[in-house]
């Protein structure tokens, strides 16, 4: 019987499957470095490998001569390998790289994991140049998108690059980062723009609504000249703009435009934002209310007396803006008084005689009171070219003491 049990132990041993160790996903953070891209001179998409990276960097050099290139990179996500998808900003600047002076380096950054992962060159046009680029990812917590040495960033849009500009564009749909309109237009031609060539601006409504579809805010006429045009988008909140380019444009003349967004606490005035560059033009708008202006000196004048009383006499071409006043009115029986203007022909105001206010009458008619104007600074009310301000007393003729500030232009 022993002999039996050991051929049967021996047996089970023999057949036993061999172990097999398990495999239950990666301990650390996996990485991946690789050269995307060597020495291109032509648009084209390179796939990288994946291990799960949920972070990735994207690094480019130019070398050779490169003054005025055509160039967009940027990183794209696939779910299938066939359509791809932007992941990060478009990078679209050829800068400068001043720590070796002769290199022209940028980057981008994206996050998220997708199941392919690419590198796209959209667009490089320099005959004497080329490019490299190198991707890196790994996983980690996600970070926010952001561009290395500035080259990309959420408020920068290309809306076309070096298209010929008989293309038919149509209507361009973009949406806002800040969700608000408030930016700057830029657009360049490579020779001098075709002439008649604009692009209307509008919003899109936040919610669905029946009509309108869309809200003008700017046409920008494209000038007949090379260089960069800036044109200024108004503070309008949305969240998508629409732009519809007409002009029959020529084949021979390409052209490419960036819509420059910043947020709209950064506007300065309206139509003057802070992303103006050397070169650009604008000027804070006029005040229109003088009395609000920190630039013109306010006058003032007695309020005295208890009959009618020329406060401010009238100047040709010039009006009189009332910034402020305040007075008293006393006397034995009921107090009223009105502001009005005219023209003093035996006394003030005689002719013409013009309410400017109503009747200030004191809650206790017959007891002193005082009169006084809101307060903010702004024109309480304006007395119309050459003519004299005056102010009336009633019948009871109270006693009216006090001051009354203003501006004369």
């Amino acid at each position: 019987m022993k002999k039996y049990f050991y051929i049967s132990i021996f047996l089970l041993v023999a057949w036993a499957a061999p172990a097999r160790a398990q495999f239950i996903g990666y301990s650390s953070p996996q990485s991946v470095q690789v050269k995307a891209i060597n020495a291109a001179t032509s648009s084209q998409r390179a796939i990288v490998p994946n291990l799960g990276q949920s972070v990735h960097s994207v690094t480019y050099t130019i070398t050779g001569s490169c003054a005025a290139p055509v160039f967009d990179l940027r990183i794209e996500g696939s779910n299938d390998g066939v359509n791809f998808f932007a992941i990060s900003q478009d990078a679209v600047d050829v800068p400068f790289n001043p720590l070796s002076q002769a290199a022209q380096s940028g980057g981008v950054t994206a996050s998220g994991y997708y199941p392919v992962i690419a590198v796209n060159l959209v667009s490089f046009t320099c005959p004497t140049a080329s490019i490299s680029v190198w991707y890196s990812g790994t996983s980690t917590t996600l970070p926010t998108n952001s561009a290395i040495f500035q080259q990309a960033n959420i408020g920068r849009q290309t809306l076309w690059q070096n298209v010929p500009t008989n293309t038919a564009l149509g209507s361009i749909q973009i949406s806002t980062p800040f969700e608000n309109a408030s930016g700057s237009i830029w657009i360049t031609c490579s020779a001098a723009c075709p002439a008649g060539m604009s692009v209307a601006v509008a919003a899109l409504p936040l919610v669905n609504v029946v009509s309108p579809t869309s809200f003008a805010l700017s046409t920008l006429s494209v000038a007949a000249s090379t260089g960069w045009q800036r044109f200024d988008i108004t503070n309008a909140p949305t969240n998508v703009l629409q732009l519809t380019v007409t002009g029959a444009g020529t084949g021979s003349v390409n052209w490419t435009a960036i819509y420059n967004f910043v947020p709209p606490s950064s506007q300065v005035f309206s139509g003057l934002n802070v992303n103006c560059v050397n070169g650009c033009t604008g000027a804070a708008p006029s005040i229109t209310d003088p009395c609000q202006s920190n630039t013109i000196l306010k006058s003032s004048a007695t309020i005295g007396g208890t009959i009618n009383q020329k406060v401010v006499a009238a100047v040709a071409a010039k009006q009189i803006f009332v910034c402020g006043f305040t007075f008293t009115l006393s006397g034995a029986v009921a107090q009223t008084a009105q502001f009005n203007f005219g023209t003093t022909t035996t006394t003030p105001c005689d002719t013409g005689t013009t309410a400017l206010t109503g009747t200030f009458t004191p809650q206790d008619v017959n007891n002193g009171s005082s009169v006084s104007s809101p307060g903010g600074g702004f024109t309480q009310f304006t007395v119309p070219t050459a003519k004299d301000l005056c102010l009336f007393p009633n019948a009871a003729g109270p006693a009216q003491n006090g001051y009354l500030t203003y501006v004369q232009q």
